[in-house]
């Protein structure tokens, strides 16, 4: 929730969207109101200069055409920022970002019943069919959307990678707690030299995320260019998420692929950290492209 009200949506009304959207922006903060941020698309994930969602102006504003798919909030928000098309014959720069509420006409919502984990954060698809959007709910000037979509991507990534974080250490908390309390040939499992050296890797590792995280919340507190920081944390506190959640899962054996115990909930909801804002390879091809200097 804070994810999608704050960094990435609050965050993204509040620096583009001018004084007149304070108070949404106040709303959305306070967790009054639920924002959404509807990005991808059945043929636009990773590639976001693809975005084929249109948005054709029109007296007075925007007729928006297409769907959004996979977003969070997307049964429940009240406000969402959309990124869509105005310019077809350009790619990035034929992208602009406008403001939607949920009582807009023309546009139905629906749910994806049906998934691995996070069943407390509703997802699913947004279609616009001739939904008017007026011309002062565009954020930034027309083209600036593919900018300020990435912006949004690198503040989003400190609370995707603070949540993995959360998860990983919620990981190895029932670890800890399961191997002192579970007994085989007569002794704790957590005496066991391979279980001490499943928690070491995960304390450890755990550790270095969280600093990770630290550091690029602290680039984005300074305004410095955080583009790395973020793909770092992001793709490092995802994949020892992962790691942990699965660490702790040979812990647990049989009876953590049961559901009466936290951590299979633990281990569905841990693979998301890897997909949301930027897939894991997608953040290994930015921190690359950058040292390499293929990219500034």
């Amino acid at each position: 929730l804070f994810n999608t009200n704050g960094l990435t949506g609050a965050m993204t009304i509040y620096r583009h969207g001018g004084s007149r959207w304070y108070d949404c922006v106040k709303k959305l903060v306070k967790g009054e109101w639920i924002g959404a941020l509807a990005l991808t698309e059945p043929g636009a994930g990773s590639d976001v200069a693809s975005i084929s969602l249109r948005a054709e102006k029109v007296e007075g504003g925007y007729v928006l055409n297409g769907t959004k798919t996979w977003i969070s909030h997307a049964p429940i928000f009240d406000v969402a920022v959309v990124f869509a098309r105005t310019d077809p014959a350009r790619r990035k720069e034929g992208l602009s970002a406008f403001i939607v509420f949920s009582q807009t006409e023309g546009m139905e919502r629906r749910t994806f019943e049906k998934k691995v984990g996070h069943h407390a954060s509703p997802t699913g698809e947004i279609v616009f069919s001739d939904c008017f959007v007026p011309q002062e709910n565009r954020l930034g000037s027309e083209g600036e959307g593919f900018d300020i979509a990435m912006e949004a991507l690198v503040r989003g990534r400190l609370s995707v990678a603070a949540g993995a974080v959360g998860v990983a250490r919620a990981c190895l908390e029932e670890a800890v707690k399961y191997s002192r309390e579970r007994v085989q040939f007569g002794v704790e499992i957590g005496k066991f030299q391979m279980i001490k050296d499943a928690i070491a890797t995960m304390a450890t590792e755990i550790e270095a995320a969280h600093l990770l995280v630290l550091e690029h919340a602290d680039a984005l507190e300074r305004g410095d260019d955080a583009r790395i920081t973020g793909s770092m944390a992001k793709f490092f506190a995802s994949e020892t998420c992962v790691k942990c959640a699965g660490k702790a899962m040979e812990i647990f054996g049989a009876y953590g692929y049961s559901e009466e115990f936290k951590i299979a909930r633990l281990f569905r909801d841990a693979k998301m950290y890897q997909i949301g804002e930027g897939t894991t390879n997608i953040q290994k091809l930015i921190i690359a492209n950058a040292v390499l200097g293929y990219k500034k």
